[in-house]
């Protein structure tokens, strides 16, 4: 009957949601939203026949466990990941972070930045373009 008077006197029903509903639809909204992009990336890139492995949460670190060490020392070395991570944490390190990042680009490191509203980044690594001569033990 509502529905029939407000048709009449053309009038609009106010419909709101609890804030509980309204995260869990945004999630599934935007979580949808950015898996599509993740398996777009990987078809317009070829990489769905690849030895892949994919990150979406504490990007920094398997960037460092990976790639800092073969980054920073190219020639090997005896420094152990625990202490470049530590290095690479503090804030006067920032370019040494970004030779990591480059490094880790030309060797089988993808970065995806979120489009879906989801605030979650991803990093796509193709695990046959690792550099496994000079990784961390």
């Amino acid at each position: 009957q509502m529905a029939i008077a407000e048709k009449q006197h053309r009038q609009d029903r106010q419909i709101t949601f609890s804030s509980a509903l309204r995260e869990r639809i945004g999630h599934h909204i935007h979580g949808e939203k950015w898996a599509t992009e993740v398996k777009q990336f990987l078809w317009s890139h070829c990489l769905r026949q690849r030895p892949l492995h994919i990150i979406s949460a504490n990007l920094h670190s398997m960037v460092n466990c990976l790639y800092a060490i073969p980054a920073l020392q190219p020639h090997g070395g005896e420094e152990k990941i625990e202490a470049v991570a530590r290095e690479l944490s503090l804030p006067e390190n920032a370019a040494l972070n970004q030779q990591v990042i480059e490094f880790a680009l030309q060797h089988g490191m993808y970065y995806l930045e979120d489009q879906a509203g989801t605030n979650i980044h991803v990093q796509i690594f193709d695990t046959s373009k690792l550099p496994y001569d000079r990784l961390s033990p």
